[in-house]
């Protein structure tokens, strides 16, 4: 492997990399290729990629920096909402935890048969039902054990917002939009100066092209091609899923998932000498769930301290 850094921090991690990838030889040969840089975001599904990738371009005045790509995307929040909303009625049918109150039961039973349309989410009426719903016993035991079934992480946060994200001419927010799950399916990229980020040195005129493919088993594939263009690698685990399993496998805990990619990708020749970070994302989520869980539960053969700050190096080692 080449120059291997792991991060918590990618506003550190990140720029030094995209130096060290800036003072290698690229690996084209053709002249217009030797003025771009490319960094490819890798990582299993749910990791943090594609936020990661969505704050990039924030930060570079792209994508959902402008209004009207976070217009365009509104449809988007609402899918999130009523998907999440789906599986928490599904799982206190699965769990046997009732939803507690009538009303609150007839609403999950229209979310659930699919009769709730996007549109409809305009209406504040629809908030206020949602609310109602989302505060009924039985979803929060739900939520509370989300480990159980497979919920997205912004899940809380589009209901404890669900008034302001459900009215009539609502446009989403940066925010809301880096909590809203977008899967990534084959490959995006975004392409930017790097004389626009003063923490590199860019003597050569060089852009940058970050690129981000999908992290799930069946996109992996799409990963093969783009290896020969690679002049460094940002490689995302999230630390928060070790309670979690895989949406492929339900056999699988997702550390374990993101350690075989890891070392798979680590392993191979064709990154002998290219940049690598190694970030550790979803921290603050991880911290919270060890203030109720211990990790020992999920991996036994684990022997660091749970409450020491440097817990979190030691997990993938």
């Amino acid at each position: 492997m080449g120059q291997l850094q792991s991060s918590q921090e990618d506003d550190d991690a990140i720029p030094q990399v995209l130096q060290k990838a800036n003072n290698n030889q690229p690996l084209q040969s053709n002249n217009k290729k030797q003025e771009q840089i490319t960094v490819l975001l890798l990582g299993p599904g749910e990791s943090g990629k594609s936020t990661l990738f969505k704050q990039i371009q924030y930060l570079y005045n792209q994508g959902i920096a402008l209004e009207t790509k976070r217009k365009a995307l509104k449809d988007v929040v609402y899918s999130n909402i009523i998907e999440n909303m789906r599986s928490l009625i599904e799982a206190t049918h699965m769990y046997n935890w009732p939803i507690e109150n009538s009303e609150n039961r007839e609403i999950a039973h229209l979310i659930s048969d699919s009769n709730l349309k996007i549109e409809e989410l305009e209406d504040i009426g629809w908030a206020e039902r949602i609310e109602r719903l989302w505060n009924d016993k039985g979803i929060q035991t739900a939520i509370t054990n989300a480990e159980k079934f497979q919920i997205y992480d912004s899940a809380t946060y589009l209901f404890e917002n669900i008034r302001r994200l459900c009215c009539q001419g609502y446009t989403p927010t940066v925010e809301d939009l880096i909590h809203t799950r977008i899967k990534t399916l084959g490959i995006n990229d975004v392409t930017f100066s790097l004389a626009e980020n003063n923490n590199i040195n860019n003597t050569n005129g060089r852009t940058l092209r970050l690129v981000d493919v999908g992290g799930q088993r069946n996109e992996r594939k799409k990963w093969l091609h783009l290896f020969s263009e690679v002049n460094a690698i940002v490689f995302m685990i999230s630390l928060s899923e070790f309670d979690l399993t895989c949406y492929e496998a339900t056999d699988t805990k997702r550390l374990e998932e993101s350690r075989t990619v890891l070392e798979s990708i680590a392993n191979n020749s064709l990154f002998q000498d290219t940049p690598f970070v190694l970030l550790f994302n979803k921290v603050d989520i991880l911290e919270q769930k060890l203030q109720k869980k211990s990790f020992k539960n999920y991996f036994p053969e684990f022997q660091g301290n749970e409450t020491n700050s440097t817990m979190k190096e030691k997990i993938l080692l």
